[in-house]
């Protein structure tokens, strides 16, 4: 399977969240069937699983956002049962975003002379279920659920989430206009949801928790 995302060189482009309830996720998933095309990338019921690890220093300098780690996370990435991996600077300011990205089963030298620069270490392992549309002039809608974390560290704790489920609109340029008839007819809130932040902070407070049998 070849990478949902754009591969290579930075690229600006726009992201926008949303936290969406139980009860509004199914009108938000028929409303992308009707009006997108479902991701060629998706299984059988429109969805994949995208396992992700994240990042960070020994003192979680990306997690409390300190002085040089802001805006900027990398990661691992990989979709489904693919066995090539991404990996992935991000780097965001407001709604706009850069990735740098490149695909492999090594990491890339850029990658690794950044992580060392950094001093970064594997920090945080996360996974959940992702619908996937695309639509005219690159833009995407995804819709995340069944999130599921766990330390890099220590994989006795572990964190789970059954919502809510994270709308994410991504586009180049200005707010494509279906997009804009979403946004007003379903009346969604922004949020900054993130979810490393989400799972980090979990574990973070409360240490103590530990992981479920399955």
């Amino acid at each position: 399977m070849i990478s949902p995302s754009l591969l290579g060189a930075e690229r600006a482009a726009y992201e926008l969240k949303f936290a969406l309830t139980s009860e509004l996720q199914p009108a938000i998933l028929d409303w992308a069937k009707s009006n997108m095309a479902s991701d060629t990338h998706a299984d059988a019921e429109g969805s994949y699983r995208v396992t992700t690890l994240y990042y960070d220093t020994p003192a979680a300098s990306m997690f409390h956002r300190a002085p040089g780690y802001r805006t900027t996370k990398y990661r691992v990435r990989r979709y489904g049962a693919e066995d090539l991996a991404y990996f992935e600077r991000k780097r965001k300011r407001g709604s706009r975003v850069r990735k740098m990205r490149d695909a492999g089963h090594d990491a890339p030298a850029w990658f690794e002379s950044e992580r060392c620069a950094r001093s970064l270490e594997p920090a945080l392992w996360v996974t959940y279920q992702r619908h996937a549309f695309v639509g005219d002039g690159g833009m995407r809608l995804t819709m995340d659920g069944d999130l599921r974390a766990w330390p890099a560290y220590d994989r006795p704790l572990s964190f789970e989430s059954g919502g809510p489920f994270v709308l994410e609109l991504k586009f180049h340029g200005a707010l494509p206009a279906i997009f804009r008839d979403l946004v007003a007819n379903f009346r969604l809130m922004p949020t900054t949801c993130s979810k490393y932040r989400l799972a980090m902070a979990h574990f973070i407070e409360s240490p103590e928790v530990k992981c479920p049998t399955s």
